[in-house]
């Protein structure tokens, strides 16, 4: 499916099989009876449906990623030899050319896929060199058919590119834009943004993006009024509906923005900040008046909670105009303290991890190891702990399904997990690997990292005090993946249980 194009009929009779056994338990049976239209059952949970998938979009989306590599030119081998075998040396040829009749049945379902294409992506002008005028999708608010409908139908479609309605100084030919468009477009093509001619145009993709970019730094991410001008958006906030859609708003004075830096460790009150520019919020960001003569590592870790924010804010915010999921302070606290523990694990340096270690094969000192990973989505987590007696050789794992607010919380209770099973097993001498590097630094340090935590994170000090010899010590990840792979199974699966060598093997070789 992510190579060929099926037949349309293949993909009715697979959709058909799903819905007898939906309805019925079973694909044999001829009649049954739907209490509800398929497409209805094919919406996302949140506009009402089950999430099934029809297969001739699952396949029309797979090729289409085919497509798409051509779209963009990637230089891969692959696009190399499609290229030359079916277009020779002209330019753009995914854009303006077909295939030949005797083209491959893989070749014509990729270009099947053009439609798609040129409908959810659209090219950022730079010089408009390698934007094709008729056939590439260059003008942001108009869909395909509406595009093509928006030249001048007197004129003759002739192989040229953009560059050539736009003058050395950067602005739009009048002349040659009135002679190839209809008025209405034409007078509009103002609205466009492109980037300085010394850069390449770039392709990019709709609903990725939300928008076009911007040449100004300052105005680098799509706001409000911005998109007004390109595809009509309402300029208001999409998650609180109470102001107009800016940078300032969305970090600092939305009410989820303000309710995640009030609970955050320094207890700002964001509402009373305010900028005149994009540029003001980084310069805070980096040297705030409240810390100047603080230790460097707590202005650093402001920072990286901010840029860390600033990104799940973003995130939330194009997930409630795109999927209409609205966020929660609370969710997007633990995607920020989960980031930055993870931003701060891979900007420390070796030399200053606080006695860490580094090389996953120096946990192996002659002792059994634990190994120890979670996984967690949408408040649920579940642990993976595998027992390994040297590097590659597993003994035994367990998995444990559980509730958990944030991603530190899921890590935090693995870990109790990890050390109640060496209470009852009697493992008195072993070390317990965790990935969760701000976790095990704070078990050293024996400082809680969210107050939230405290009761959980001074349980399990206390359960180590009572296991002097048990020893709980940092690895990267990939001295845990045996025991990320089998937290992520038990995740998918709900699955809770003891697992022996013959039964681990499957699980973590996936």
């Amino acid at each position: 499916m992510a190579t060929y194009l099926f037949p349309k009929t293949l993909c009715h009779e697979m959709d058909q099989a799903v819905r007898k056994f939906w309805w019925m338990g079973s694909e044999s049976k001829d009649r049954f009876l739907a209490l509800c239209d398929w497409n209805s059952l094919c919406l996302p949970l949140d506009r009402g449906g089950l999430n099934f998938k029809k297969f001739g979009d699952v396949n029309l989306a797979l090729v289409a990623k085919l497509g798409w590599k051509l779209a963009k030119e990637e230089d891969s081998l692959w696009c190399k030899v499609f290229k030359a075998k079916y277009w020779g040396n002209r330019e753009q040829a995914f854009w303006n050319s077909d295939l030949p009749r005797n083209a491959s049945f893989g070749a014509k379902g990729i270009m099947a896929t053009r439609d798609l294409i040129r409908n959810e992506a659209c090219w950022i002008l730079a010089d408009g060199g390698k934007v094709d005028l008729w056939a590439s999708p260059w003008i942001p608010w108009l869909d395909w058919d509406k595009s093509r409908a928006a030249f001048n139908p007197l004129c003759v479609p002739n192989p040229i590119k953009v560059s050539t309605l736009i003058g050395a100084d950067g602005e739009w030919i009048a002349s040659s834009v009135q002679r190839w468009f209809v008025p209405s477009v034409a007078s509009s093509l103002h609205r466009i943004q492109w980037f300085p001619s010394s850069q390449d145009d770039l392709l990019v993709w709709k609903d990725a993006t939300n928008g076009m970019f911007s040449p100004s730094v300052a105005d680098i991410i799509p706001f409000g009024n911005r998109l007004q001008r390109i595809f009509r958006n309402s300029t208001r906030c999409v998650i609180c509906g109470e102001a107009e859609d800016s940078a300032l708003h969305l970090f600092f004075k939305c009410p989820l923005a303000k309710a995640v830096w009030f609970a955050s460790r320094w207890a700002i009150r964001s509402d009373t900040l305010n900028f005149g520019a994009p540029r003001d919020m980084v310069v805070w960001l980096l040297s705030p008046e409240f810390l100047q003569g603080a230790d460097v590592e707590v202005s650093g870790e402001l920072w990286r909670f901010g840029v860390c924010l600033f990104d799940a804010l973003w995130t939330a915010r194009n997930r409630a105009f795109h999927d209409q999921i609205s966020p929660t302070w609370r969710g997007v606290l633990a995607k920020v303290t989960s980031a930055t523990a993870y931003l701060h694990s891979a900007w420390e340096s070796p030399t200053n991890a606080g006695g860490l270690q580094h090389n996953p094969a120096t946990i192996y000192t002659g002792n059994p190891v634990l190994l120890v990973d979670a996984a967690f989505k949408d408040l649920r987590a579940a642990a993976g702990i595998v027992v390994a007696i040297s590097e590659g050789n597993l003994s035994e794992a367990m998995a444990v399904c559980y509730e958990a607010n944030q991603p530190l919380e899921a890590e935090l209770v693995a870990l109790v997990n990890a050390v109640k099973w060496c209470t009852m097993r009697g493992w008195n001498l072993m070390v317990i690997a965790s990935d969760c590097q701000l976790l095990v630094h704070g078990l050293h340090a024996r400082r809680t990292l969210d107050w939230r935590l405290a009761g959980v994170f001074w349980q399990l000090v206390e359960m180590l005090d009572a296991l002097p010899d048990v020893k709980i010590e940092w690895t990267p990840r990939a001295g845990v993946l045996a025991a990320h792979k089998l937290a992520k199974w038990a995740f998918s699966n709900s699955v809770s249980g003891l697992f022996s060598a013959e039964d681990l093997v499957p699980l973590v070789a996936m």
